[in-house]
This record gives structure tokens, C-alpha cells and sequence, in this order.
């Protein structure tokens, strides 16, 4: 058969000049007619390039952008392909092709193409298959004619992730990665794709994560698989990553102490302990408990290590935290000459108002005080003349009633009736209630006397450790406060929970 060739016509639409592109579409290419070469092999190659019968025509771009080709002839026995013009032809045209027909290679190969403004590439129809036999071979002197257009985006599909490494999980794997360009358009998720034996099938991952590294869950362990990878950006799927190659696998039962307990379950996971004694009961063994009390402070440093007293309070300083402490060695005598400027004025806030004193408020009267400026008559005289707080509520009560409110609040107890009596209609009745708070605090008893102290304490507790000054919470933990230690211990163990 004679060979024919039909004449070739090329042509080129430019849609604007811009060096920066604003529209998906930049160039158009007018029909190419594709010649195969015959030999007596059936369809010999064209050099070394791997397709037999092709043609190619010159494109240079005046635009920078993502380029692909689109409207390929429908079912033409060809592909398309985009190369550099220097291609080597002592290599198949796929291995050096900058971008390749999808329907080439199922997504293996890259579908667009990062072009540069003034360089030289060819656009090239190619029959499909390769060395020797081509499905779809045309007859010596055959020719099919396919068109198509080159079309430049502002932003391109991604490159596939690179680096790929897997660490076999309990029915899956962690993957780590390189993750490829982005090419103009952010990277929202990942596929992760398997062979069936015919083709690759990817799935997304759901919810979407689109850093390295990602979690591969829902596979059968001990069943090897190979995947790849494709990056997702709003452009479309990338080409396939390297394959690599896992066995999901069920975490081994970790016994680093090797008594034959898991470490999940052993209570001394590094020290053998086979019959698990814990006498204490408090979930750590015998055999590395070093916290028998369960407070949290170690029984080297607990100065009550058989009582649970994670505060640590030891009010008297003795080295015997308050919670097992059978002494109470501070000074018990009584009145304001044991009681420090900070000790009365936290008191004069319990006494008259019922919590403990805010940092501001305390700050500002000890420093006047210190500085000689005012004295704690002063900040009394200021509360019950002036504070709306006193005179919305202490301040709004009969004497009678008032007196038993004082004595609650410093003492926690209800007045005996002859100092009730005395105070409120007896010899004591003139007293102003400014100067009553002190005279209460000035003469009680060894009890009243480690109310008042132990109220001190928890208020000042108070005053140093809140976030969020309340004064709902000042008033609770001092409600909780009486003479005994162990109310201290609550309080602050209250304080600690706000």
C-alpha cells in the first residue's frame, strides 16, 4: 500500500497577554494528523521512544501556568503526551513526558504540566502500546487525525508524596511522608489507594488530614498490603506516590518487669511482683509503693506518710503535717498581742464580713499599716462606716443578732448566753461594733483562740492561691474552718478543688 501523508495544520489562539493568568483557558491547537511507520513487524517504533507512530508539534507557552491537554479526540487509538523539545530519544517517551494522558497508566503518570513563559515543549499524539505490539496498530500508509487543545491554570494539581515510610499499627499504619507542591492551590486531604489486581483504588481519608503523618485504620493484621498515595488539593487528585509496603500487626502484650502481669495491668510494671500485694490498697504495689498514703507526696517527703494530706499543712512547723500531728504547740494564750498585722486584718475581713480578704484589699491596709499610716482600727472604722457590703448585711441586724453573727463567724460557735448578755445590753453594750470585733479577738479562750488562728491560716491560704477572686468561694472555705486541724486540712484541701 502506498504510503500517503496528509497535510498537517496547525493552529494558535491566544486568549490574552497577560503574564499572569486569569482564566483556565490560554491557548487552543487546531487538528494534528497522526502518520504511523510501518515495517514488516507490524508497527515498528519511532527510534527508541516506546510508541509506534506518533507526531508532535511545537508549543511555546507566553504564560507561566499549570498546562494539560483537553478534548482529546474520544476514541482515538492514541495518547497524548507533553515533553520538553530536546526529549531523549534513546528513552521512552513516557519516562521523560512532563505530563501524560490520564487514561495512560491509570494516574501513575502526571496530568499536568508546570510550563515556563518562552520555553520550547512539544505537544505529541502517540499510539497506544509499545515495543512490537500496539493494540490498535493502523494499516502502512494509514493516518488518524485527532485534535485537542493546550489549556494553562492559574494553579495545578499536586505532586504525589514523596519519602513514604509506614509503621505497622493494630489494623492499620501510621505513614509518614514528604508531602509534594502544592502548586497554587492548598493540599486539603489525602488518598490512600490499593491494587485488586487490575487496578489501583483509592479512598479519601475521612475526616480529611492533610499533614504528615496520617492514621490507615480498618485492615485485617498480619495481612501484608502495598499502597500508594495521591495528594488532594481543589484542582483534583495528584498521580500516584511510590508503592510501599506494610503488615498491620496487634501491639505486643508489653511485661517489661517479666512477673507474667502486662504492664497495663501490673501495679508495679518495673518491678516483678508476680502475687500483685497491694496492702494499702492504693492501686500501687507493695513492691514500689513508695506513697502508702496515696496523697501523691512520696513517703520521703510526706510529713504525714500514713495519712493522706496532700497539702502538707503544718501549722506549727513542728516537721508533723496537721493531719497526723497530736500536738498543737502554737500559742494558745490569747489575745491580739499573738496575732501578726496580717493574722488581724484577714480577721477583721472573717470577723465583719465574713471571708477572706481579697489581694488588692489586703495589700492595700498592709502596707498602710507597715508604713504607719493607718492602723487596723482604721480598717474596722472603714468597713462598718463606709463598706456597702457591711452595711447591706451585718450592718442591717439588731445588736443582738449581729453579736451572735461575730461570734460565728470567729469562733464558729453560737455566744454563751452571759457574754451574749453582757455585750448586748449588759456593761458591754456601748461598745461600738468597730471595736467589739476586737475586743472579741482580744480576749477568748485557748479553743476560741485556735479558731481564730486556724481561720487566719485558711484565709491567707486563700488569699495566695485563687485565680479568680470570689467572694462566694472566700466565705465558703472559711465556713469550713473550726478549732480543730483537721478543718484546716479541709479548707484547704476545698481551696485546692476551686
Amino acid at each position: 500500500m502506498a504510503r500517503s501523508i496528509l497535510l498537517l495544520t496547525l493552529s494558535l489562539f491566544f486568549s490574552f497577554n497577560s503574564s499572569v493568568i486569569k482564566a483556565a483557558e490560554i491557548y487552543s491547537l487546531g487538528l494534528i494528523t497522526l502518520t504511523p511507520t510501518y515495517n514488516v513487524a507490524g508497527c515498528a517504533l519511532v527510534t527508541s521512544n516506546g510508541y509506534a507512530g506518533t507526531d508532535r508539534r511545537l508549543f511555546i507557552p507566553s504564560v507561566d501556568g499549570y498546562y494539560s491537554i483537553k478534548d482529546y479526540t474520544p476514541g482515538a487509538s492514541s495518547r497524548w503526551l507533553i515533553t520538553v523539545e530536546a526529549f531523549d530519544p534513546n528513552q521512552t517517551l513516557v519516562s521523560q513526558a512532563l505530563a501524560v494522558d490520564p487514561s495512560y497508566g491509570g494516574g501513575l503518570y502526571p496530568a499536568q504540566a508546570s510550563l515556563t513563559a518562552g520555553n520550547r515543549y512539544y505537544a505529541w499524539a502517540a499510539y497506544n502500546g509499545g515495543y512490537g505490539s500496539v493494540a490498535g496498530c493502523q494499516a502502512d500508509g494509514a493516518t488518524e487525525t485527532v485534535s485537542f487543545r493546550i489549556v494553562g491554570e492559574d494553579s495545578g494539581l499536586p505532586s504525589p508524596p514523596t519519602g513514604i515510610s509506614a509503621t505497622p499499627t493494630n489494623g492499620g499504619a501510621t505513614v509518614s511522608f514528604t508531602p509534594g507542591s502544592a502548586n497554587g492551590s492548598a493540599i486539603t486531604n489525602y488518598e490512600y489507594g490499593t491494587f485488586n489486581g487490575d487496578e489501583w483504588s483509592f479512598t479519601a481519608l475521612s475526616p480529611a488530614d492533610a499533614s504528615s503523618p496520617i492514621s490507615i485504620t480498618g485492615l485485617t493484621n498480619g495481612v501484608s498490603v502495598t499502597m500508594r498515595l495521591r495528594a488532594v488539593n481543589a484542582n483534583g487528585s495528584s498521580a500516584y506516590s511510590s508503592s510501599f509496603t506494610f503488615t498491620p500487626e496487634a501491639p505486643a502484650v508489653a511485661d517489661a518487669d517479666g512477673d507474667g502481669v502486662s504492664d497495663g495491668a501490673d501495679n508495679c510494671p518495673s518491678v516483678a511482683n508476680a502475687g500483685q500485694t497491694d496492702t494499702d490498697s492504693d492501686g500501687s504495689g507493695d513492691a514500689c509503693d513508695n506513697d502508702d498514703d496515696g496523697d501523691s507526696v512520696s513517703d520521703g517527703g510526706d510529713n504525714c506518710p500514713l495519712v493522706a494530706n496532700a497539702v502538707q499543712s503544718d501549722v506549727d512547723a513542728d516537721g508533723e503535717g496537721d493531719s497526723c500531728d497530736t500536738q498543737d504547740d502554737r500559742n494558745l494564750s490569747g489575745g491580739l498581742s499573738s496575732l501578726t498585722d496580717e493574722q488581724e486584718i484577714q480577721l477583721v475581713y472573717v470577723g465583719l464580713l465574713g471571708r477572706a480578704a481579697d489581694r488588692p484589699g489586703f495589700n492595700y491596709w498592709l502596707d498602710e499599716i507597715e508604713a504607719g499610716i493607718m492602723t487596723i482600727e482604721d480598717l474596722r472604722f472603714n468597713i462598718v462606716n463606709y463598706q456597702t457590703e457591711y452595711l447591706t448585711t451585718l450592718g442591717q441586724l439588731s445588736r443582738y443578732d449581729l453579736i451572735a453573727e461575730l461570734y460565728d463567724n470567729l469562733f464558729t460557735r453560737v455566744p454563751d448566753p452571759a457574754g451574749h448578755a453582757y455585750w448586748a445590753t449588759g456593761g458591754g453594750a456601748a461598745v461600738a461594733i468597730d471595736r467589739l470585733v476586737l475586743a472579741l479577738m482580744n480576749g477568748p479562750g485557748q479553743s476560741d483562740t485556735a479558731a481564730l488562728l486556724n481561720k487566719a491560716e485558711v484565709a491567707t491560704y486563700y488569699k495566695d492561691r485563687y485565680s479568680s477572686y470570689s467572694k462566694v468561694d472566700a466565705s465558703l472555705v472559711i465556713q469550713l474552718v473550726d478549732s480543730t486541724m483537721a478543718s484546716v486540712e479541709t479548707a484547704k484541701g476545698a481551696v485546692v478543688g476551686l
